[in-house]
């Protein structure tokens, strides 16, 4: 199955990366993308409350930055289109034979469920480049295994790094 392949280093270390494209591995001529995330950890996913912010600039083509930026808004977009259909379609259908206490549980549940087909596209057909920051550390996630490899070479100075 077509995973990405995460590279951990540790969130003070510059990061340096392969002067191409992380989505067509072509030269850039310089160009550059910003990424930006922030922290996630127990608070961020269980009370929605989004960490310090985490900003790298990617090598990456013109073209393939707007490809970039079209899947994220597509994906964005897609995902408030299912829970907006959930809540206008199948929430009313339910709502009374969900027990008061529960009922907010089970929306949530229902939101999810819709969702899963979008999580699972993203797993079987991931980014170029996407990130996730902790407390200490990042994981720079990549479709390619090749451009993981060198990006972990090029990062070889720092305190760790961790390919898988």
């Amino acid at each position: 199955m077509p995973l990405s392949i995460d590279v951990n280093l540790p969130r003070n270390h510059d990061a340096q990366f392969p002067a191409r494209c992380v989505q067509c591995n072509l030269n850039t001529n310089g160009n550059t993308m910003r990424v930006r995330t922030h922290t996630i950890g127990l608070l961020s996913s269980l009370l929605m409350v989004f960490g310090k912010g985490f900003t790298v600039h990617i090598p990456c083509c013109r073209s393939c930055a707007a490809k970039i930026r079209n899947r994220k808004l597509l994906g964005l977009l897609a995902t408030i289109v299912a829970a907006g259909l959930v809540i206008t379609f199948v929430w009313p259908q339910v709502v009374d034979f969900a027990p008061e206490p529960l009922r907010k549980w089970i929306c949530v549940g229902l939101i999810l469920v819709a969702a899963l087909p979008l999580l699972l596209l993203s797993v079987l057909y991931p980014p170029a480049f996407d990130m996730t920051a902790y407390g200490d550390s990042i994981d720079y996630e990549f479709r390619h295994a090749e451009y993981a490899s060198s990006f972990a070479q090029l990062n070889d100075d720092a305190d760790w790094v961790k390919l898988g």
